[in-house]
């Protein structure tokens, strides 16, 4: 067993019931056994628990009432959903985004298999588990597996890494929910069989499931962690294989939500980012390779954690700790974005109409509202959602605090993001933006000067020249 826990399973179906509590105690879990949402409430009230199972049907109290009483009182619970349809769901008027909202994070539909249910709790409370997986000493047949897109998620080709035993399920996309499993969980790792499909059928992405994303977070976080001041793999690879991890990361809060492993996870890569500075006699480079990549909306938020950890380091205020919240800071900025309706979202800030703008300038309160849950997420980190777009003058948002009245991270993090909004914006070269950056006076006057001069020195420390 890897750590001692306990779970509730809310479910009447005492055949299934029997089968997972047989499964849970096998692995000493401790299990509590409720019939009804009543005595589902009053379970987690006399207990902490780790995790709930808890079906559709229940009565006496629903399903849906006792997500509203965990949301508010046992936010960081694990809620593992289940139903015999997803159509039930549609005859209330729910959607999977709905159930999310209410902070379930997996749905899983019945019947399935105890081990499967097994293992999204088990990753949640120990995502280390791929230091574990026992290997097999073979490589398996590939597989033909029939499954909805929605399930995966990909990794480029060019930054795919794992170690010497396959620690995850591995496909390739053959087209819609269609997929072949190249290598299984425990094989020994095949990279020719891997570099095969990239040179002769030109694939440029491999896929994991997404109940598997968390162990890939950690792994990678391991892995980085002991090559960043190491040779064994080039500056421009640490850079690209950070890069990824923290798209993946940001995927995970946003789709996953957050919980205590993920927000340790989040502090793990931004030390990663921060000895990656560290290490580098040149940020151009590590720039570069950045934008060689598309950036999309997490490349955007590892970015500004990029800069805005970048800027810390240069001053004598900020200590690993709060390396550790800018780095959160900056990943998380932007989350209350996903509470904006997709038209507003997805079109650009000067596309908008004045009613449309005045709705986006809502995302940092809808960001706060979104992580006020979690009450073991740093409350720096939520100050700087809910400020980051705060200017000196007067001229921010929401609140149009000015000077003094504006938490200091979230003025570093203002700087980052706005730089890489240029970035973004006009796909010219750093150094071009940088120059364009601090000849703006109008700009430079909602800025911390102090912080500017930091960011500047940031540019300067690791480059030999800026122009």
């Amino acid at each position: 067993m890897i750590c001692m826990a306990s779970i509730v399973i809310a479910d009447t179906d005492k055949e299934w019931v029997a089968k997972l509590k047989e499964y849970f105690e096998k692995y000493q879990y401790e299990v509590s056994l409720v019939d009804n949402g009543k005595k589902c409430q009053i379970a987690l009230a006399n207990k902490k628990h780790s995790a709930i199972i808890l079906d559709f049907s229940i009565k006496d109290h629903s399903s849906i009432s006792v997500l509203k009483y965990i949301k508010i009182n046992c936010p960081s619970l694990r809620v593992i959903f289940t139903l015999t349809n997803l159509a039930e769901l549609e005859e209330i008027g729910l959607s999977k985004s709905d159930l999310k909202h209410l902070g379930v994070y997996d749905i899983v539909e019945k019947p399935t298999e105890p081990e499967q249910i097994f293992k999204l709790i088990e990753l949640y409370n120990n995502p280390t588990l791929w230091n574990k997986i026992e290997r097999t000493g073979e490589t398996k047949n590939e597989e033909n597996v029939d499954e909805p897109d929605d399930n995966f998620d990909k990794i480029s080709s060019k930054t795919f890494f794992s170690g010497n035993t396959t620690i995850y399920d591995i496909y390739i996309r053959l087209k819609q929910d269609k997929y072949v499993k190249v290598l299984h969980r425990g094989d020994v790792f095949d990279q020719q069989r891997l570099d095969k499909y990239i040179n002769e059928k030109n694939v440029e992405f491999f896929y994991f499931k997404k109940e598997d994303r968390i162990l890939y977070i950690n792994f990678m976080n391991k892995l980085l962690s002991k090559v960043t001041n190491t040779e064994k793999i080039s500056q421009k690879s640490q850079a690209s294989l950070t890069k990824t991890l923290t798209d993946k990361y940001i995927n995970e809060v946003f789709t996953g939500g957050m919980n205590p492993r993920v927000v340790e996870e989040g502090k793990a890569i931004c030390e990663n980012i921060h000895g990656l500075l560290a290490r580098s006699d040149d940020m151009k480079k590590l720039l570069d390779t950045f934008l060689e990549m598309e950036i999309d909306e997490e490349g955007q938020s590892f970015l500004v954690s990029f800069f805005s950890i970048a800027i810390g380091k240069e001053l004598n205020w900020v200590t690993e700790r709060s390396v550790q919240t800018l780095g959160m800071g900056g990943m998380l900025h932007d989350i209350g974005k996903i509470k904006l309706p997709d038209n507003i979202r997805n079109k650009k800030f000067s596309e908008m109409t004045d009613e449309e703008k005045e709705i986006y300038k809502t995302h940092p309160q809808l960001g706060v509202e979104l992580l006020q849950d979690f009450p073991f997420l740093p409350e720096p980190v939520r100050q700087i959602v809910l400020q980051h777009h705060e200017r000196l003058d007067g001229s921010g948002y929401p609140h149009r605090l000015t000077g003094m009245k504006i938490f200091p991270m979230a003025k570093v993090i203002a700087i980052a993001d706005e730089f890489v909004n240029q970035l973004v914006e006009t796909k010219m070269s750093p150094v071009e933006v940088l120059n364009q950056f601090i000849r703006n006076e109008e700009l430079m006057i909602q800025f911390d000067s102090n912080l500017l001069r930091s960011f500047l020195k940031s540019f300067i420390s690791n480059n030999k020249k800026i122009a």
